[in-house]
């Protein structure tokens, strides 16, 4: 399945293979447009992205938790974005 992002949720960001990375100072512009947008923000972690390859901080990350039973889309999407946010 392809999805489309928002040009203004991607706008500044990089995309390597399936994943879009944004620079810290983009990041949180980029979030605000998901929540726009009922976007819901699954996290990630912080990397290096060189020409030679992608390094990841492993053990620093943005994650939000699962969609709760009985939770709405919209709920979730707003309590996702905030998580990550925080």
């Amino acid at each position: 399945m392809s999805v489309s992002l928002p040009p203004d949720v991607v706008n500044g960001a990089s995309l390597r293979g399936n994943e879009y990375g944004w620079r810290v100072s983009d990041f949180l512009e980029a979030l605000s447009a998901a929540k726009t947008h009922g976007l819901a923000c699954l996290g990630g972690q912080f990397q290096f992205r060189l020409p030679g390859g992608i390094y990841e901080m492993y053990w620093l990350n943005a994650d939000s938790t699962d969609k709760r039973n009985g939770e709405t889309w919209a709920d979730y999407s707003r309590r996702s974005c905030s998580e990550v946010q925080d």
